[in-house]
C-alpha cells in the first residue's frame, strides 16, 4: 500500500463524562511534548471549548501519513484512544490531507469574489 506524502491535519473532539473534563486535560496535556517530539510532527495542540468545557479538542499536524501511522502505534496514543472510548458523545475525528499550502491566498481569492 502506497502512502501519500501530503501533510495531514488531524482533529479529535471528545466530550468528557460530566465532571471529568479536568481529568481529560490532566491526562492529555502531558502527552503534547512527547507527541511534538515525534519525527514528523509539525504541531500538536489541546483545546477546551469555552462554551462547553466538557468538549476537548486535540489538533495535530503531521508531515505525512507514515509519520501519523507511527504515532497511532505509539504508547502515548493509547491514552487518546481511552478518552475517545469514554466520550459521552461519539468522538469527532477528522483527518484532512493538506493539498494546498497557500491558505491565505485562498482566503484572499474567496474574499475578492464578494
Amino acid at each position: 500500500m502506497s502512502q501519500s506524502k501530503e501533510q495531514l491535519q488531524v482533529m479529535i473532539k471528545i466530550t468528557a463524562p460530566e465532571g471529568s473534563n479536568e481529568k481529560a486535560i490532566e491526562t492529555l496535556q502531558p502527552l503534547l511534548g512527547s507527541i511534538r517530539s515525534r519525527d514528523g510532527c509539525l504541531g500538536c495542540h489541546l483545546y477546551q471549548d469555552e462554551g462547553n468545557p466538557d468538549e476537548v479538542v486535540l489538533f495535530e499536524e503531521w508531515r505525512d501519513e507514515a509519520s501519523f501511522a507511527e504515532h497511532v502505534s505509539s504508547k502515548d496514543y493509547r491514552f487518546i484512544l481511552e478518552w475517545m472510548e469514554m466520550s459521552i458523545k461519539k468522538p469527532t475525528v477528522r483527518v484532512c490531507k493538506e493539498l494546498n499550502h497557500d491558505g491565505i491566498e485562498f482566503i484572499k481569492r474567496l474574499k475578492g469574489k464578494n
